[in-house]
């Protein structure tokens, strides 16, 4: 009963943030990033190409955000343009809820007490941060949610592997729902292969990786081939933008012809600005986690055997999950 009231009280939370008034939510909530959704959202209702201006395609946005998005406004009244962000922040909010709900099971699947489990869902549910994520108009929540049901999958199955036809299918659409969730989803396909060929032998895994790549494939590629279709490349328009503003900022800073020190410099003084605070909240979170690997390390090689085993029967299978994650936060 408590993790569900907790999940309510969670869900209670973020739909009472996506409520409130716009202005309210800009100043402490939407990011001018959504509207980049909500506009191109708005220009494939009406029939015209996914962009800003209605004219020239792009790929730089997430696009199963986007196909959640667009429906929003076929369904809104014509000059509509409040609803479809309400309705936005609304699904942000329930896929959270969601999220928090699969937190708790995986939680619980990998050995921890009923209490440590609450202990961590109310932390997650109760955060403001993460209540903010949840309603930001942003990818954030649908690919959290589609992170963690991809993390479910495999420790459901433990200890064999998941159905191969499902796992791809799921990572392709984490894949879309956030492409950097690549690096998860290698990591899990890496660990969940190898749990195959223990048990089974090289066949049976090669059969399973065949199958998981071919259903992330067909997943994904009618994205890439759009991607290269409109902008000749699957990466997306955002981050080649990032790059050429880093190679070009001598010029934006009237240095026509810098050398080739002095752009470096620039760029990469105009990163360390750009980035300080996050990497100062970034060291302070590696050093954490450092000294906690740490303490498990102490823990581990002062336990006993059954402490043993049950480290590497429900903990060990998660650290490529863990890893993949501390990757991704540092990248």
């Amino acid at each position: 009963a408590l993790p569900a009231v907790l999940v309510a009280l969670g869900l209670g939370l973020r739909l009472w943030n996506a409520t409130r008034d716009l202005d309210t939510l800009l100043r402490t909530t939407l990011p001018d990033d959504a509207f980049y959704y909500f506009g191109i959202a708005r220009h494939l209702s009406l029939g015209d190409p996914p962009s800003i201006d209605g004219l020239n395609p792009t790929n730089g946005y997430h696009p199963l955000w986007m196909a959640l998005l667009v429906p929003l406004y076929l369904l809104a009244p014509a000059g509509d343009m409040i609803s479809p962000i309400r309705g936005a922040l609304l699904l942000g909010a329930v896929l959270d809820a969601a999220a928090s709900a699969l937190l708790f099971r995986i939680c619980r699947r990998i050995g921890l007490g009923t209490v440590a489990s609450a202990a961590a869902l109310f932390v997650f549910v109760a955060n403001p941060h993460q209540i903010v994520n949840a309603t930001c108009g942003l990818e954030t929540p649908l690919a959290l949610c589609l992170g963690l049901w991809r993390v479910w999958v495999p420790l459901a199955a433990a200890p064999g592997a998941p159905p191969p036809a499902r796992f791809g299918f799921i990572a392709g659409l984490a894949v879309l729902a956030r492409t950097d969730q690549v690096i998860l989803v290698g990591c899990l396909y890496a660990a969940s292969a190898w749990a195959v060929f223990r048990a089974d032998g090289y066949r049976a895994a090669a059969r399973w990786k065949l199958v998981v790549v071919g259903g992330a494939l067909a997943t994904f590629a009618p994205w890439a081939a759009y991607s290269v279709h409109s902008v000749g490349t699957v990466v997306q328009s955002s981050a080649l933008a990032m790059s050429f503003v880093h190679r070009h900022m001598p010029e934006v800073w009237g240095l026509a012809h810098p050398g080739a020190l002095l752009t470096a410099e620039r760029a990469l003084a105009a990163v360390v600005e750009a980035n300080a605070v996050s990497w100062q909240w970034q060291g302070l979170s590696v050093s954490a986690a450092a000294l906690g690997a740490v303490g498990v390390a102490v823990a581990l090689a002062a336990s006993g055997t059954r402490e043993r085993t049950v480290f590497g029967e429900k903990i060990r299978p998660i650290l490529p999950f863990l890893a993949a994650m501390a990757l991704l936060f540092i990248a």
